[in-house]
């Protein structure tokens, strides 16, 4: 019986799996976005590219508040500014892109404003230095 049952639901699950993809196909092809190994890879290693570039601006901000860097890392900044704009304008045809796009977005977002509310701080005199 419950062979049966996870039978049934197995098969249902795969039915909406493939009427989900003909559904994305269709509007892939109205929107005229076309999934290609090549768009895909070049999504996939811009992500992990602005991921890796995210941790290292990181990095380099920390140092810049902790005193032992001078500047802060606005040309390592202003590159993963035009990467995240990239990242943007490229094609997500499928659910994965959409969410390694957005998770790396939402994550730079997140360091974009830390960086911002300290350089803020810290030219204010809220926040010292070293």
């Amino acid at each position: 019986m419950a062979k049966d049952s996870d039978d049934i639901w197995r098969r249902r699950r795969e039915r909406e799996d493939e009427e989900e993809a003909e559904k994305l196909e269709i509007e892939s092809k109205k929107l005229g976005i076309k999934s290609t190994p090549e768009t895909d890879q070049k999504l996939e290693g811009l992500t992990h590219q602005a991921e890796v570039l995210i941790e290292q601006v990181d990095r380099l901000y920390t140092l810049y508040f902790q005193g032992m860097e001078k500047l802060p890392p606005i040309q390592k900044r202003k590159i993963l500014d035009d990467m995240m704009d990239q990242i943007d304008r490229e094609a997500k045809p499928t659910a994965q892109q959409r969410f390694k796009a957005q998770s790396a977005r939402t994550k730079y977002s997140t360091y974009k404003d830390r960086w911002d509310k300290k350089l803020k701080d810290l030219e204010s005199g809220k926040l010292r230095r070293g």
